[in-house]
This record gives C-alpha cells, sequence and structure tokens, in this order.
C-alpha cells in the first residue's frame, strides 16, 4: 500500500489481515496462480511458473483463494461462467468460500504498488475503498 503513495492512505492494513489466521504450518504461498503462471499436461499440472517478486512464506490457503480472485473476471478477462461456478464450488468443498471477499481486499492490497498499471489500479480502487 505504501508504494502506492497516498492513493490508498484511508486502508487499514490491520483490518485487512484481521480475517485470517496464522497457519499451523507455513508454507510456501506463489500468490500468483493463474492459468498463464501453470502448465498442465492432461490433467497434471507439469510446473509452476512466475515467481517474481510475489510469494511468501504463509497460509497455504492464499493460493488457492487468490486463484478465485483472479478468475472473478475483473482481473482475467477470459474467464467464463463455467469457470466461476467451478471455483465457487471447490471453494465450498475446500471450505474456503468464506473467505473469498477478505482474500479478495489482501490481493488488492497486495497488487497496489503497480501504479503504472490503470487496470490494475482501478481494481485496487474498487476493492479497497469502495466499502
Amino acid at each position: 500500500l505504501a508504494a502506492a503513495g497516498n492513493a490508498f492512505a484511508g486502508v487499514n492494513v490491520d483490518a485487512l489481515c484481521r480475517p485470517f489466521e496464522e497457519p499451523a504450518i507455513p508454507g510456501f504461498v506463489h500468490l500468483d496462480l493463474y492459468a498463464g503462471n501453470v502448465l498442465v499436461d492432461g490433467n497434471s499440472v507439469t510446473a509452476v511458473l512466475d515467481f517474481g517478486g510475489v510469494p511468501v512464506f504463509g497460509d497455504p490457503d492464499f493460493d488457492p483463494l487468490t486463484v478465485a480472485v483472479y478468475l472473478r473476471g475483473e482481473m482475467t478477462n477470459h474467464t467464463t461462467e463455467s469457470d466461476h461456478s467451478v471455483c465457487r464450488e471447490w471453494l465450498e468443498r475446500a471450505g474456503l468460500a468464506d473467505q473469498l471477499d477478505a482474500a479478495e481486499r489482501w490481493v488488492a492490497a497486495m497488487w497496489s504498488f503497480a501504479v503504472d498499471d490503470a487496470k490494475v489500479q482501478s481494481w485496487c480502487r474498487r476493492v479497497l475503498l469502495a466499502r
């Protein structure tokens, strides 16, 4: 948030983190998993790419949550309603559906540094400042 200057000065960082507990067993979390960063052969993932500066050591549940955030459509234009439906069903089965909105706010805060990307900044503003 700080990298975005004053654009998100009113966002409460503690409130962003409050819905999430410390994981019992932290793990490597990619935080940018989407179709463009995953190679698949048939039904098997063969590689995960583009680790850039985004990965953290934390709650492994953040990877499926960030996938769901990206699949909501605004950040990944080529998703379908079928993609959204499958994702919602998976989150329900995994017991993560109730964390999706909070995860979206957290991910938007994480991406707020991308001040040179108008689409990302617009999304960050909508998610972080509209509530």
